[in-house]
């Protein structure tokens, strides 16, 4: 399931001269940036992609509050951390992105680990040379999901079903596939895309 994605260097998108990279179809850009002024970043770069002046972009929120651009087939998603934010961007596929920082305490994790994991789950990430990192990268590939499904945590990360490389969840009477690809962005962190379309290319890029 793991993705030796490189992250290479990339020009800050607030700067006038910013060249702005070939969005294809069918591919995935993931988008590492200080988590100062990120949002403004981040932004930017969606009204680049849009063909927009960062003045002119209008963000809605979905029915369940997921961000996005009203009529066009962008699809994004965003995550942070104290020192980073992640952000992934494709067209017409929907996708979910999560990162979290390997030193994060997680409070009761067996309270955790039986509200949001099953037992399967539980046992694998029990037996894992390292039990918190895995705990926590299990906790991007749900998380990433629900963001794909545009519920977030509300929908519950119970009813996210991981296997290798892979999730389900069933909606609306129908089990629901979603491929996962799970990510090094950045030291001491993990982090995870989730997507329907199995066959996304990802390019990655950092910015200082």
């Amino acid at each position: 399931m793991g993705a030796t994605l490189a992250f290479a260097p990339a020009q800050d998108p607030l700067l006038p001269d910013f060249p702005v990279p070939r969005l294809a179809r069918g591919s995935v850009q993931l988008w590492l940036m200080p988590a100062s002024r990120a949002e403004t970043r981040w932004q930017a770069l969606l009204a680049s992609l849009a063909g927009k002046a960062p003045s002119a972009l209008e963000l809605a929120r979905g029915a369940h509050g997921k961000p996005e651009i009203p009529g066009s087939e962008l699809r994004f998603s965003v995550s942070r951390t104290p020192r980073f934010v992640l952000f992934a961007v494709t067209r017409r596929a929907g996708i979910g992105v999560d990162i979290e920082w390997l030193g994060r305490r997680v409070r009761r994790p067996q309270g955790l680990l039986e509200r949001c994991y099953s037992a399967r789950e539980r046992a694998s990430i029990a037996a894992a040379q390292d039990p918190q990192r895995a705990l926590l990268e299990a906790w991007c590939d749900k998380e990433a999901v629900v963001k794909g499904i545009g519920r977030g945590i509300a929908f519950g990360l119970r009813r996210v079903h991981l296997e290798a490389g892979a999730a389900w969840i069933e909606r609306d009477g129908a089990r629901e596939h979603w491929r996962l690809w799970r990510l090094e962005p950045a030291p001491d962190h993990v982090g995870a895309l989730a997507s329907r379309d199995p066959g996304l290319s990802l390019e990655g890029y950092r910015i200082a």
